[in-house]
């Protein structure tokens, strides 16, 4: 003699997929945006606590293009951000580009007076920023009183510079 499952059990194997996908619901829902309105950093995105960018910051990088034995470095920049919620924006000054070529004395290209850093969004301990726009391009980590991480300047020629920056909270 087969046996079946009464009614009742029917019921609950039927709807337990239901139930299964308004808990997975309810789970989603309860997740949270680390960079939604009104949360400043923290998250899961990476490390704990809420990180802070406002204020004035020591900014420093080392660009390389070494297929064509190019290396740059961004000297006496100082950022001044403002933060809102997980996202930051703010302004650069004094900064100063240095290019060595191989074979040739160093040469000062540019000596910036101004400009502004925009697009800045914290996840976690993870910051993302641009200087003047997306061809400059900056991730890195917080920790502590520092931000250090990788750095992209997209060249108009289709060349790219890449390597280092730090900053430090003054």
């Amino acid at each position: 003699m087969e046996t079946r499952p009464s009614p009742r059990r029917r019921r609950l194997v039927a709807a337990s997929p239901a139930i299964l996908a308004g808990l997975l619901l309810v789970a989603v829902g309860c997740d949270y945006d680390p960079n939604a309105p009104g949360r400043v950093g923290g998250g899961r995105g990476g490390g704990g606590g809420a990180v802070d960018m406002s204020g004035e910051w020591t900014y420093e990088s080392e660009l390389f293009l070494a297929a064509e034995g190019l290396s740059c470095s961004i000297e006496g920049m100082t950022l001044v951000l403002e933060q809102r919620d997980s996202t930051f924006s703010g302004s650069y000054s004094g900064a100063t580009l240095i290019c060595i070529a191989t074979g040739l004395p160093p040469d000062t290209l540019l000596r910036a007076g101004f400009g502004a850093v925009v697009d800045g969004r914290v996840r976690g301990d993870s910051v993302f920023f641009d200087v003047d726009d997306s061809r400059f391009r900056h991730a890195g980590r917080h920790s502590g009183g520092t931000v250090s991480g990788t750095a992209v300047m997209f060249l108009g020629d289709g060349r790219t510079l890449s390597g280092s920056f730090s900053a430090a909270r003054q």
